[in-house]
């Protein structure tokens, strides 16, 4: 499935509008809350590039944010606040990202023994709308088709950067309890 804003991660072929799907305890529809207007700033961040097919993204970020925390603490990096994924480009296979997590003091230069695949950097910055998203990870596509009908309603232009903010840590992608803070970069 082509997804219906550049960036907007989607996966499901055939998603369901909010409040269609059958109540169960198996299936929940997740919660979907926002927008906050907000102003992101510059901050230091420690990260690592990487892509995923749609299938094993969850995975594949999870990983990722244990692969930074690993490299932080071996270097002795303090870090702040949550994991975070930006979405640098999706198609109808998967996803490149940037996995991120927030340092509490920019280095004045990059660690000496940083791994080759890390990177010292800033975190992305610009005008963007806070949505949020409780729920399985394996149902965000129904937030992200609320997100996209958002934009859509307001004539509003999305910037080709979504940023997932994991706000626990959920054991799979399954997980109901998961919550997350999803910045969408707005022109």
């Amino acid at each position: 499935m082509q997804p219906a804003q550049p960036l907007a991660p989607a996966r499901d072929p055939t998603p369901q509008p909010p409040g269609t799907a059958p109540q169960t305890d198996a299936v929940k529809t997740p919660e979907v809350g926002g927008p906050t207007e907000l102003v992101l700033e510059a901050k230091p961040v420690i990260l690592l590039r990487g892509q995923s097919t749609w299938d094993d993204g969850f995975d594949t970020l999870m990983d990722s944010f244990q692969k930074l925390a690993n490299e932080a603490k071996r270097l002795k990096l303090g870090t702040v606040g949550r994991p975070q994924a930006a979405f640098t480009a999706t198609d109808d296979f998967g996803f490149r990202f940037e996995a991120m997590l927030a340092l509490d003091s920019e280095p004045s230069a990059s660690p000496a023994g940083l791994a080759r695949d890390f990177a010292i950097g800033k975190s992305p910055v610009g005008k963007a709308l806070k949505f949020t998203h409780a729920g399985a990870y394996d149902d965000i596509d129904t937030t992200y088709e609320a997100i996209t009908g958002y934009l859509d309603e307001k004539g509003l232009k999305a910037k080709n950067l979504f940023i997932e903010e994991y706000m626990n840590d959920p054991k799979t992608s399954e997980d109901a309890a998961l919550e997350m803070n999803i910045y969408v970069l707005v022109e």
